[in-house]
């Protein structure tokens, strides 16, 4: 959460209800509309799935103490 934080939030929600870029502008002018009315604005360039270190396989239940 520290990275999204840190992203510019001056400009925040988008139209109506904020000042931030308005969604039909942005979907039929694209980035254009974007960088110049809001030059501040972050962007993610790229992104990457990161998967969870496997866990240790359970001992066999042969080398589990009976009780």
């Amino acid at each position: 959460m520290d990275v999204v934080d840190a992203l510019y939030s001056e400009y925040g929600e988008g139209a109506p209800d904020g000042h931030g870029p308005g969604q039909d502008k942005v979907q039929s002018l694209g980035k254009a509309y974007l960088d110049k009315n809001f030059p501040k604005l972050d962007s993610i360039k790229t992104a990457r799935i990161v998967t969870p270190a496997a866990k240790p396989a359970e001992a066999p239940a042969a080398d589990k103490p009976v009780m």
